[in-house]
């Protein structure tokens, strides 16, 4: 991102942001409240058109105007307040709307196996058979991670509090080591988000 402004009837909120994210890495923005680290995150995804500014996907200028956009170009928001479907099965959710399917029917047995895989692949220990309302807070938002990251550029991530717990602590390190697949930011104003990133920015 470069040289993004961002104004709402006139009051610049933000001016000049300039934001570089590496390959693979966990890169924390962090900020007060009121900082514009929503806001920045929001442009992002293409729930905010920029006032100025450009962003960049390897090296090449991208327009995103629309949460459609972003999608299509690998970009997913986990937000807050997580919108897991509870009574499914972990694999699901994970597949919600884009469904593996035999025929008219869900091919469940497909989708637990992708599930597994991609669960696997980050080092996340839940079996994809269970329904979310087993899970604790913290698996569900590990889930939700890797709903997003899956064959995604970037997963932004807001102000989850559990996300510290000694659970969640251990996959977003492991998250590091699938360099070749995914950026991840974490947007929080806790301090201690610095022992979970490899990288760190301050508004």
């Amino acid at each position: 991102m470069r040289g993004i402004v961002k104004e709402f009837s006139g009051v610049r909120v933000l001016n000049g942001v300039s934001f570089r994210l590496r390959r693979g890495s966990v890169h924390a923005l962090m900020g007060e409240n009121g900082a514009g680290k929503s806001t920045l995150m929001k442009i992002l995804c293409g729930m905010y058109p920029a006032t100025q500014g450009e962003i960049m996907i390897d090296g090449k200028t991208v327009k995103i105007s629309s949460p459609i956009d972003a999608k299509r170009l690998g970009i997913a928001m986990i937000h807050q307040e997580l919108s897991a479907f509870h009574e499914l099965t972990v694999a699901a959710n994970m597949f919600m709307n884009r469904e593996y399917k035999r025929g008219f029917l869900l091919d469940d047995k497909r989708m637990n196996q992708a599930a597994a895989e991609i669960l696997a692949d980050l080092n996340i220990s839940i079996d994809p058979k269970l329904k979310m309302n087993r899970l604790s807070v913290a698996e569900m938002q590990l889930v939700e991670i890797a709903k997003a990251v899956c064959k995604k550029h970037l997963a932004a991530q807001q102000k989850h509090l559990s996300f510290f717990d000694p659970r969640g602590r251990q996959n977003s390190k492991t998250n590091r080591k699938n360099a070749n697949k995914h950026y991840l930011i974490v947007s929080r104003s806790n301090r201690k988000t610095c022992n979970n990133a490899s990288c760190v920015a301050i508004r």
